[in-house]
């Protein structure tokens, strides 16, 4: 298996920063499930879930600029 580089075509880099950003979304989603279930309370979907991927996302865009410089 090779290492991954900035050389990598756009569409795989793009692809692991996506598949990156979405295992840390998955993360902090699955951690408002259950802070959500420890206290009782309903899970807002909205809130624990959208929110969490649209963070995500606007990191995930920013970062080929970022890893650009």
């Amino acid at each position: 298996m090779t290492q991954p580089t900035l050389e990598d075509p756009p569409r795989i880099r793009f692809a692991r920063i996506a598949a990156g950003w979405a295992a840390v979304a998955g993360f902090f989603i699955l951690q408002n499930i259950a802070a959500a279930l420890a206290q009782g309370r309903d899970i807002g979907w909205q809130w624990d879930i959208l929110h969490e991927f649209l963070y995500v996302a606007v990191w995930a865009a920013f970062t080929p600029i970022i890893l650009a410089h």
